[in-house]
């Protein structure tokens, strides 16, 4: 029985073969979105997963907003020196970045 179902859709696939072509085209196109956002969500769920303490690691960023683009800098503004950070009892570390050859 579910020879003859195989064989029907293979002749079915046969005789439609502009169809068949773009119901696998579609297919693939949808798998391989799939693949690579849920490779992005893992990566992007996972980061700092490695650290015993990463639910506590925070970014800040500046916001530069010009005539045409919005930017986010990694650097922490200078305002953020540790000093001001002593003034927020939750905050236990601090790091600056910087850009290199600044």
């Amino acid at each position: 029985m579910l020879r003859n179902y195989i064989k029907a859709a293979y002749r079915n696939l046969l005789n439609n073969k502009g169809f068949t072509f773009i119901n696998v085209l579609g297919l693939a196109i949808g798998i391989a979105s799939f693949i690579i956002i849920s490779l992005f969500v893992y990566h992007e769920l996972s980061y700092d997963r490695y650290h015993e303490k990463g639910d506590r690691i925070f970014r800040i960023v500046e916001n530069l907003n010009t005539d045409n683009e919005a930017l986010f800098s990694p650097p922490v503004p200078r305002r953020w020196d540790p000093p001001s950070a002593r003034e927020f009892p939750e905050v236990t570390g601090f790091v600056r970045f910087c850009k290199a050859g600044i």
